[in-house]
């Protein structure tokens, strides 16, 4: 899905902003994309390199010719900058670099609005910006345009390198900049940026992108756990996020009735040593004690066919504690300071202290 040709409605007035620009000649050499993780940055990005490059000036982007293809093509490596984990040799070596990168690539492109294809601890290395700079050093007659994915994964060198690329851009060169978390991204390189603050999808856009991804059922739930994403939603589909609530409600069943061993049993059971679905069950339980509040305050549900059941029956300071013990616990397996079992044991305890 073409997010340049077919924005969702929300993205229509930014959309427009953008192929006016073009049409005056104005379209800016650094662009940077902000807004939430999995709503489709990524996918922009790439609709903008293929509409930017594209050899068909009476339609654009054709979709057809050479630079459009390479615009979605892994292998093409030479126009991404992306988070990388690897050695501090290898970072030095292109051939490596360009491997890594292709890597990252066979997964990100085929699904551009998965939010937990590139880990937190990668990062951007200032090797990269060099390389990138080689290659700008080289002659060309054609627009050339670089996606720079995650581009708050910078570390500082890398952001000072693109920095003073970003001043003295070639004419014909555009910079694409995805950030999910815009306080982490050098201030000058903002100050180099056009940006462009792209909101949280609606219901209905999640819906049809997820049927064009081959989800074709959406229930209530799964739309209010997604808060505007795609991505997110996408790891509530593989999270299985009705198995997960039901948990959830077997916890804080077990919690109510003081039935420590089935619980601690179960937890074993449901989890064993996996981070990922310990941490989406954490996040879940949240909002499951969160919607008793927002039931009581008359503010929609995020899980409406739950009812705000979970957290009826706690006050909202005992839910508000409850929420930190469990931000405390995410934090503590996401960091590995302890096992997951004995983390979420210690978690459990806490909620009768």
């Amino acid at each position: 899905m073409n997010l340049l040709m077919n924005p969702p409605g929300s993205w229509n007035e930014s959309i427009q902003q953008l192929k006016l620009a073009w049409q005056a000649g104005r379209f800016p050499q650094a662009l940077l994309l902000t807004g939430p993780t999995g709503i489709g940055k990524k996918q922009l990005a790439m609709d903008l390199v293929a509409f930017l490059t594209c050899s068909n000036a009476d339609k654009r982007p054709c979709g057809t010719c050479f630079n459009c293809k390479m615009a979605y093509e892994p292998g093409a490596s030479d126009h991404w900058l992306v988070p990388l984990i690897i050695d501090s040799d290898d970072r030095k070596k292109k051939e490596k670099v360009d491997e890594a990168t292709s890597e990252v690539l066979n997964t990100v492109i085929p699904n551009p609005y998965h939010s937990g294809l590139i880990p937190s601890t990668a990062s951007i290395y200032v090797d990269q910006v060099r390389f990138m700079e080689d290659r700008l050093s080289l002659k060309s007659t054609g627009v050339r345009a670089f996606i720079i994915l995650e581009a708050d994964a910078m570390n500082e060198n890398a952001a000072n390198a693109l920095l003073k690329r970003l001043e003295e851009a070639p004419p014909q060169t555009y910079f694409i900049l995805t950030c999910s978390s815009r306080h982490r991204l050098m201030q000058t390189i903002q100050s180099r940026c056009m940006p462009m603050q792209l909101p949280p999808l609606t219901a209905g856009e999640i819906s049809t992108i997820l049927a064009a991804c081959g989800h074709q059922s959406v229930g209530a739930d799964l739309l209010g756990m997604s808060m505007g994403s795609v991505g997110k939603a996408m790891q509530c589909i593989e999270m299985d996020l009705d198995t997960t609530i039901l948990r959830a409600e077997e916890f804080l069943s077990f919690v109510a009735g003081k039935q420590w061993s089935p619980l601690f049993f179960s937890m074993d059971e449901w989890f064993s040593k996996e981070t990922d679905p310990a941490v989406y069950f954490l996040e879940v339980l949240a909002v499951l004690l969160e919607d008793g509040l927002r039931k009581s305050s008359g503010v929609d549900l995020r899980l409406p066919t739950r009812n705000g059941g979970g957290g009826a029956h706690y006050s909202p300071d005992q839910v508000s504690r409850y929420v930190g013990v469990i931000s405390e616990a995410q934090n503590r397996i996401i960091d590995r300071r302890g096992s997951v079992s004995m983390i979420l044991q210690t978690m459990a305890l806490q909620f009768q202290s």
